[in-house]
């Protein structure tokens, strides 16, 4: 016999697909921003929360099959949350947000792992776990850390374009020369 089906599967591929989107790095950076020039359009927080209280905070189904795909989504949400907050593909004060908003589930879950049953419990307990880990976790000065590149073209840099163009501009320049040379008058010529 072969492997079996992961039932679990179609829908860790799917959570993951949606929170990366949603994670996207210049994304969370451009919902950042928006709220910066504009408090009345959401922010990178507010869909932090919004989806942190879908994900995590909806009443915990009867069903058991059910009761597994919502702890195995709560748990790539909190992945991708600390994948995020680590990773140097993310501008600074988006991984400082995702920080923060960490530490509010972390909060959550410190005060609810005890009132739920224990498949649940075990669930709560790893990803707080994992969280502390995160938060917790000594500094590494190897890490590194995130520049910005000035970008080609005038009056901002230079870039590979433009000393393309000007080696194909000297160049033009070096033929057109050496042709005018052959057109010049030249006494030496009978």
């Amino acid at each position: 016999t072969g492997l079996i089906f992961d039932p679990y599967a179609p829908g860790e591929v799917v959570a993951h697909q949606v929170f990366s989107l949603l994670l996207e790095p210049t994304r969370a950076a451009r919902l950042m921003v928006q709220r910066d020039f504009d408090g009345g359009q959401p922010g990178l927080l507010d869909m932090l929360v919004r989806t942190t209280n879908k994900v995590w905070l909806e009443k915990e189904p009867s069903n058991a099959y059910a009761a597994e795909l919502q702890r195995m989504t709560q748990q790539v949400w909190t992945d991708m949350l600390l994948n995020a907050a680590s990773s140097t593909r993310y501008a600074p004060a988006v991984r400082a947000r995702i920080s923060l908003h960490l530490r509010d589930i972390h909060a959550w879950l410190s005060n609810n792992t005890s009132d739920t049953e224990e498949e649940t419990q075990a669930h709560r307990l790893a990803a707080l776990d994992d969280i502390d880990r995160f938060l917790f976790r000594l500094y590494q000065p190897q890490e590194e850390h995130r520049s910005i590149e000035t970008p080609p073209g005038s009056p901002i840099g230079s870039g590979p374009a433009w000393s393309l163009r000007v080696a194909e501009r000297y160049a033009w320049m070096a033929s057109w020369n050496e042709a005018t040379t052959l057109c010049t008058f030249d006494s030496g010529w009978e």
